[in-house]
């Protein structure tokens, strides 16, 4: 009989660490731990002018389904980058892509980037010379849509000038 009595509330303290767990999830910025992240307030300086290619590479990882914070980020990515960025796109100037990391097809961006499950790269392309960062001051406006896009808008137009 006594050991009925601990049944509840561990059952309730259970469930309340994975409640927990859950929110933790989506309050946290996702950094990847092997990219060097940009300091959007001191662009790099235009070393070889504009670069002959930027690549734009968003992660997300498709299992688990992620959260619908980390799902309308992923969304505010791709809306922003392919509506502002239509025309660099179409040129080639601009490559832009959107990948499940835990996809066995995208295999070669994951090893290539070494992202951590959501992360939104970028590689200003001079030649051979490749300058790639991690955009994590994306996460800082997670629920601020305007400036989550406008962050992402900026970054892409820096890079498009040579600049991270």
């Amino acid at each position: 009989m006594h050991a009925k009595g601990h049944k509840i509330p561990l059952c309730l303290a259970a469930l309340l660490l994975s409640a927990i767990s859950i929110l933790a999830g989506c309050s946290q910025s996702p950094e990847p731990a092997n990219t060097q992240q940009a300091n959007p307030a001191t662009p790099v300086q235009q070393q070889y002018g504009p670069p002959d290619k930027v690549e734009v590479v968003y992660f997300y990882k498709s299992i688990p389904p992620p959260c619908e914070c980390l799902a309308h980020a992923g969304e505010n990515v791709n809306t922003t980058v392919t509506n502002e960025f239509k025309s660099e796109i179409e040129s080639g100037k601009l490559a832009f892509h959107y990948l499940a990391s835990d996809e066995a097809k995208n295999a070669g961006m994951v090893k290539r980037y070494d992202p951590a499950p959501f992360s939104l790269i970028i590689n200003i392309i001079h030649g051979q010379s490749e300058q790639i960062y991690n955009v994590g001051e994306i996460w800082e406006y997670l629920y601020d849509e305007p400036n989550f896009r406008l962050t992402v808008k900026r970054h892409v137009e820096n890079a498009l000038k040579g600049q991270k």
